[in-house]
């Protein structure tokens, strides 16, 4: 495996690991990526791998997997994305630098999930490129955390939620292969771009009103096929863009907690304390000493 701090080259994109954990289930790893703006680019794993995107402004790209029961139709790829083994992956990303959190899994792990053919393999697939799952979100920012921190019983903490992450990801999958799958409704490409680029714009949260004239909906359908889209609600999705900006703001020592409380909309730092912690399961006081 390729040490910390170390630069991984050669695959379409450049990467710099941070820090990891290896467990006998899983290889957590915290890192950074540079992708070459405006290129395709084949990811071809040998292990089955979920990465969560954690800087403030989504990478924008799209996929598809090239294999027999693969669509031959490019998908929206989300900030949560899983990559079975040995299921090539091609890309269309416009690059920027990412932050990610990533679990590797062995090849074995998944091969039952994936093992079928035609309709079913076909929609666990695509839904692998935007998984909608407030569960496996939570549990990628928990590992995240552990694997930042190496606190007392990391590993076995890691361990577990690596073991709780495979059940979540399996049961995820079925319930895709059923019928109706996860991918129902949602919004247009275009208009889903344009309300999570204004939510992670460095400015003051927007209203529901303001999203409903960007986006060219009602506020209802805004709501419904926003949750759609991305598995989350208007407001989980500005509280991620929040505590993400406050939390880059606080690991670079950019701002005071006073100041990066006022940034995020609070005007206390009780307030503000309370609700990162409940975000990240810690309180800011300790990532600013960390």
């Amino acid at each position: 495996m390729t040490a910390m701090g170390d630069t991984e080259t050669g695959r379409g994109f450049e990467s710099r690991i941070i820090a990891g954990i290896s467990t006998p289930s899983m290889v957590a790893q915290v890192l950074d990526l540079e992708a070459a703006p405006d290129r395709e680019l084949v990811l071809f794993e040998r292990t089955s791998t979920i990465a969560l995107q954690r800087q403030v402004r989504q990478n924008f790209a799209a996929g598809r997997f090239e294999c027999e029961s693969g669509s031959r139709q490019y998908d929206d790829i989300g900030r949560l994305m899983f990559v079975p083994a040995m299921k090539p992956l091609r890309i269309k990303s416009e690059g920027r630098s990412i932050s990610i959190v990533r679990c590797m899994f062995p090849q074995a792990t998944f091969d039952d999930t994936f093992a079928s053919e035609g309709a079913v393999a076909t929609k666990k697939l695509r839904n692998c490129l935007n998984i909608k799952s407030a569960e496996i979100r939570s549990l990628m920012i928990k590992i995240a955390r552990e694997v930042e921190s190496r606190a007392q019983f990391t590993d076995d903490l890691v361990q577990c939620y690596g073991q709780i992450l495979i059940i979540e990801l399996k049961r995820y999958f079925d319930l895709c292969a059923a019928d109706g799958g996860m991918s129902r409704g949602g919004m247009s490409t275009g208009a889903l771009r344009k309300v999570i680029e204004r939510i992670e714009a460095d400015a003051i949260p927007p209203s529901l009103d303001e999203l409903a004239v960007i986006s060219g909906l009602s506020k209802r359908h805004l709501t419904r096929s926003f949750r759609q889209s991305t598995g989350q609600t208007i407001l989980e999705k500005i509280n991620e863009s929040r505590f993400n900006r406050a939390n880059l703001a606080i690991l670079r020592g950019e701002r005071n907690l006073s100041e990066v409380a006022k940034m995020s909309g609070y005007d206390s730092m009780a307030a503000f304390s309370q609700a990162y912690k409940k975000w990240f399961g810690k309180s800011p006081t300790k990532y600013s000493v960390a």
